[in-house]
């Protein structure tokens, strides 16, 4: 049986306190968003606790959240006990902080170490990666001078804005004032006349040279490989926002920046109280392509499923700077302040490739594995050809939603994203190429009757590599291609339609051998790492601004304990957890797992000891799965709601 090991396993989302333990979190109990939400969120939870009334279990997280958010309120708690379900609270919910609260970066003492080392081996598991930097630390030539003139620039423009449009609606005038914006800092220095005021200034031009490197520094920092080509060439978007004081809720909801790597925000002027941005615990969320479907639902629309319910919160002061996965769903509050809030957000995408095919075909190649890079940035590259199908079925369901949407930006993404999952684990599996091919190509189809741009040389690439690796298959290759575009055609796609036909054309006239190119969508060593790239070989740089600071929030821990026997292993595992937590938490126990299939646990510390020998353990990555409560998940139906009535309705009603 080899060697014996103990591993406990806690998939809970108070570990992330850690962090901000060590970010002035002490700092930030009086800061009034908190106060003012508390009410608003504990009422939230209570009203979802109330629509799961009738599993007694879910009733039990849902409110437990409830009382946890607002512990000082007797109210919420008389409330959740009168919902049902032999509600009690848990002797966690006092001692559980609500918010994982990270003051200004300037403020920070030193790190606490974690547990200790003699206990055995931790890992953080499928963790979000944060940075932190000062623009003092930046090296501009007067970083408080940069401060000042964004901050009159952007507010005198936002203003201009709003006495043209003289509308009602903040969100309306903040998308006017986005779309107004050059945010492209290369065209917006060559052609200033926009926004003289800040596109021709030094500080300016100043600020989009480092800007880059801030996002090159987070990537090289992590230890992301990044092509040589891709770090001289990363692509920088970058505007202001600005938020007045209001009477209405003055509020971003919650997003993620879909075609980006990296993101990040200038905070420029903060007036008391300080608004935060906040950041949603990914394993509690509905998947980032699917959740802006609940958008509607509002400021308290998408809070996580307990016990993934406690957001991070950013509280700055003016000058401090976030840099996040741009997967990451985050959210800006309503604006509390009597004075203007003023911020300058940035993404930096990899950058689109230009190749030839045949001296007249030729396009951009469309990088696919931003977030999926900053996702994995700790995990092994690891085949799974049997996964295939499954992601392949799944890209299907959503390009059928697509396909019948009036706004079908999110379903392509969402395609785009299991397209990429098929490619990595079916990596040598020429079907799964030319699978990926016939996706891409529909998809490709979709985007450009939209013009949103042009991606029918990513799906010729596809079928090459298909062919490559086995040019048997050329007669599936065809007969693919040949039931591609349909015989009758909306009137919309018809001239994209006609562009896919003559790439249509130049696939099929690959007779004897396709043309070999390196697959430069994403990085992988079996396809082009060292030995077999050209353009994607991974450069080695060290990060810009060694100040950086990375914390790491939302995490799985797991605790190796060797040579344990059962009962040891699982004394020792309530020990730890309790030194981490701050209460007694039970672990479960299990002897070696043997066609056990997925086990879950929902509760508010999930737990667990498995007395491991042979006998692999996987553990699966809790981000981008659907939280059982959201209905609307295409693995499930493959049909998408209208309208977003989640919390409304019971999923037993729903026949889930």
């Amino acid at each position: 049986m080899g060697a014996r090991c103990a591993v406990a396993m806690a998939s809970v989302a108070s570990v992330a306190s850690v962090a901000s333990v060590a970010c002035g979190a002490e700092e930030t109990s009086a800061y009034l968003y908190s106060q003012v939400y508390a009410a608003k969120r504990s009422d939230y939870y209570l009203r979802r606790g109330h629509a799961f009334d009738w599993d007694e279990h879910e009733c039990h997280a849902f409110l437990d959240a409830a009382v946890e958010i607002s512990s000082s309120n007797a109210s919420v708690l008389e409330r959740a006990e009168a919902r049902g379900c032999n509600f009690q609270a848990s002797a966690s919910s006092s001692s559980v902080p609500t918010e994982l609260q990270i003051g200004p970066v300037r403020r920070w003492r030193s790190a606490r170490s974690a547990a200790p080392s003699s206990v055995g081996q931790s890992r953080d598991l499928f963790a979000t990666p944060l940075g932190f930097l000062h623009v003092s630390e930046l090296g501009l030539r007067d970083w408080q001078k940069t401060l000042e003139i964004f901050g009159t620039a952007a507010i005198a423009q936002f203003q201009k804005v709003q006495k043209a449009e003289r509308r009602r609606s903040f969100v309306d005038l903040n998308n006017h004032f986005f779309q107004s914006q050059d945010t492209n800092p290369r065209s917006a220095m060559a052609e200033p006349h926009s926004w003289r005021e800040l596109y021709s200034s030094k500080e300016y031009r100043e600020w989009a040279k480092v800007s880059q490197q801030i996002c090159s520094s987070f990537i090289n920092k992590l230890g992301i490989p990044l092509a040589e080509e891709e770090a001289k060439n990363l692509e920088l978007v970058t505007w202001a926002a600005v938020y007045p004081k209001s009477h209405e809720p003055v509020t971003h909801y919650y997003h993620a920046h879909q075609e980006s790597i990296v993101s990040f925000v200038l905070y420029v002027k903060m007036p008391e109280p300080v608004t935060p941005l906040t950041i949603s615990d990914p394993r509690g969320a509905p998947p980032v392509e699917d959740f802006e479907w609940f958008q509607d639902l509002g400021d308290m629309g998408v809070d996580g499923d307990p016990p993934f319910h406690r957001p991070v919160e950013f509280y700055p002061e003016e000058g401090d700077i976030l840099i996040f996965p741009s997967f990451a769903i985050h959210k800006v509050p309503p604006h509390l302040g009597e004075d203007t809030r003023v911020v300058f957000p940035s993404n930096c995408h990899l950058p689109k490739k230009p190749k030839v095919l045949d001296k007249t075909f030729h396009g951009m190649e469309n990088p696919l594995d931003g977030w999926e890079r900053i996702a994995r940035w700790q995990a092994p590259y690891l085949s799974r050809p049997w996964a295939v199908s499954r992601y392949r079925h799944h890209a299907n369901l959503a390009l059928a939603a697509a396909e019948r949407l009036e706004d079908p930006y999110m379903k392509i993404w969402e395609v785009q994203n299991q397209v990429l999952a098929m490619l990595q684990f079916g990596l040598h599996d020429p079907r799964a190429w030319l699978q990926a091919g016939n996706l891409s190509a529909k998809a490709a189809v979709i985007l450009d009757s939209r013009g949103e741009g042009e991606y029918y040389l990513d799906a010729s690439l596809m079928f090459a590599r298909a062919l490559d690796l086995d040019p048997s298959i050329k007669q599936e290759v065809d007969s693919c291609l040949d039931a591609m575009i349909p015989r009758k055609v909306k009137k919309k796609q018809k001239e994209a339609y006609g562009s896919l036909a003559k790439w249509r054309k130049l696939i099929k006239s690959w007779r004897t051998e396709p043309p070999r190119a390196e697959v430069t969508q994403f990085l992988h060593p079996e396809v082009n790492g060292p030995g077999r790239c050209s353009r994607m070989c991974p450069a080695s740089q060290m990060p810009t601004f060694r100040t950086l600071r990375i914390r790491s929030v939302f995490s799985s821990r797991i605790y190796i304990l060797k040579g344990r026997e059962l009962t040891v292993a699982v004394k020792a595992a309530e020990e730890l957890l309790e030194a981490e937590l701050g209460f007694p938490v039970q672990v479960e126990a299990s002897e070696e797992l043997e066609d056990a299939g997925w086990i879950e646990r929902h509760t508010s510390v999930n737990a667990r000891v498995v007395l491991c020998a042979s006998t692999p353990v996987l553990l699966a990555d809790p981000r981008g799965r659907w939280p059982r409560h959201w209905p609307g998940s295409v693995q499930d139906t493959g049909e998408e709601p209208k309208e977003p009535k989640a919390l409304a309705e019971s999923p037993r009603r729903q026949g889930r």
